[in-house]
């Protein structure tokens, strides 16, 4: 959306009643890659959870806490933590003292961590993910199983940033945060915390294995990107690379033909 016509924009979300005061995520950094046309798409929910709502109520929620309280009790002692992302997520960047699941999916997660935390029910959970959304079905599901003291980072990791910043404060918050949108990624601190996956080189850049059929998320260097033409292993390199060859010869015989015809 041209900048000049966000304000007209936000205007029109407040004049209609179910879209007044909507949260508005503000990207921490913009290369020009970030969301550039608005889509709409109809999901029976907003994240795939696996749950059945009907069994827990899920307006039961945790305390929202504002950014600046995350950030004072995230460094206390006496707290958990828990990154509500996915483990490619949290690879990257994650608060310096949360517990980050090894786990692929959302459905996952919440499961996963009423299980490991069972035996402490009774402690402060503090919760966070990107922007806030996935911590309001975890912190529910979490309440139903009997925590006592679950608490989320409202506006997630996007709120907190932007709060930090303004503040002039260290964030606790080290490395990148994943984002969904071709950027794939926005930086919080100058921390590498991560490596690439095929040489072992601190890295901290997603893509997208070039090979189609594959299309794998991984973590790749410069180096590893030119050595593998983008493509997440030496097998998919090889498939890639007699793919573009058949792919060229392909289209030397239809100009070929095409040059016979005339």
């Amino acid at each position: 959306m041209p900048e000049h016509f966000i304000d007209d924009f936000i205007a029109h979300l407040d004049s209609v009643a179910v879209l007044r005061e909507i949260p508005l995520k503000w990207a921490v950094e913009d290369d020009g890659k970030s969301f550039l046309k608005l889509v709409i798409k109809v999901r029976p929910k907003i994240v795939a959870d696996g749950l059945k709502d009907k069994v827990f109520d899920v307006t039961n929620v945790g305390t929202r806490l504002s950014p600046m309280e995350f950030h004072n009790l995230v460094q206390q002692d006496d707290v958990i933590v828990v990154d509500m992302r996915n483990s490619y997520e949290s690879e990257v960047g994650h608060f310096e003292s949360a517990i980050c699941p090894e786990v692929r999916t959302f459905r996952e997660e919440v499961e996963l961590v009423v299980e490991q935390l069972q035996e402490q029910k009774d402690r402060k959970i503090l919760l966070y993910c990107t922007g806030g959304v996935r911590c309001e079905k975890a912190s529910a599901w979490m309440r139903h199983h009997g925590f006592l003291d679950v608490n989320q980072l409202h506006g997630g990791v996007i709120a907190y940033t932007h709060e930090i910043k303004k503040a002039g404060l260290p964030s606790q918050f080290i490395g990148k945060n994943f984002v969904f949108d071709d950027r794939l990624g926005e930086r919080i601190t100058e921390d590498v915390i991560s490596h690439c996956h095929q040489c072992g080189k601190p890295c901290d850049t997603h893509v997208n294995c070039a090979y189609d059929p594959c299309h794998k998320l991984v973590i790749q260097c410069d180096e590893c990107a030119e050595k593998y033409a983008g493509c997440c292993s030496n097998e998919c390199y090889q498939e890639f690379t007699h793919s573009e060859v058949r792919g060229s010869v392909r289209q030397d015989e239809v100009e070929t033909k095409a040059k016979v015809q005339n």
